[in-house]
């Protein structure tokens, strides 16, 4: 993206001497060149780096691993549904299956550990 500012406007600035903008005579003024890629880049680097991020992060971090597991072990990444509805339906199984399942493997140790081993 190019921003170009009138020569009468750049020239007289205090901050002239430190201005990225570089002269353009055909324009007859002062062209600024933003890579708006580079800029979301260096934005969305210094977001990350404040605490409040990581923050915010670490709750998609935790649920990373279920995404997986729905993905997978369900199939989650290959529906075989068209329309909203149904996607929202086949979706809610699979993770009704994946909590079921859970819930047994839990049981199951509880069951396991609870039982004295012989000798």
């Amino acid at each position: 993206m190019e921003v170009t500012f009138d020569r009468s406007t750049c020239e007289p600035c205090p901050l002239f001497h430190r201005c990225p903008a570089q002269l353009n005579r055909a324009a007859d003024g002062y062209v600024v060149t933003v890579d708006l890629v580079a800029a979301n880049l260096e934005h969305r680097r210094r977001a990350e780096a404040n605490g409040q991020f990581q923050e915010r992060y670490a709750v998609r971090a935790g649920i990373e691993a279920t995404n997986s597991e729905l993905k997978r072990g369900h199939g989650l990444d290959d529906l075989r549904v068209c329309g909203r509805p149904r996607v929202e339906l086949a979706v809610y199984l699979k993770a009704l299956a994946c909590n079921l399942k859970r819930m047994v493997r839990a049981f199951l140790s509880e069951v396991t550990e609870a039982i004295p081993a012989r000798a």
